[in-house]
């Protein structure tokens, strides 16, 4: 794991909002609003509430269905 950033920001903020839960798209959305000096609330809205702290500790995170 590293800290380059290999999503395609452009492409993610097409996607809808409270929409993302793959953990390494959450970690990587979270290091470019923390290495990028723009405002990242709309991307920061795509990523499923429920699903907020897998950018924090992707290595021992796993996603669980809800109905």
């Amino acid at each position: 794991m590293n800290n380059n950033i290999t999503i395609n920001i452009e492409e993610i903020r097409k996607l809808p909002d409270d929409s993302i839960t793959h953990p390494e798209t959450i970690r990587q959305i979270a290091l470019y609003g923390m290495q990028s000096n723009e405002c990242c609330d709309d991307l920061y809205k795509k990523i499923r509430t429920s699903c907020e702290v897998f950018g924090l500790y992707p290595h021992v995170q796993s996603i669980h269905k809800t109905k």
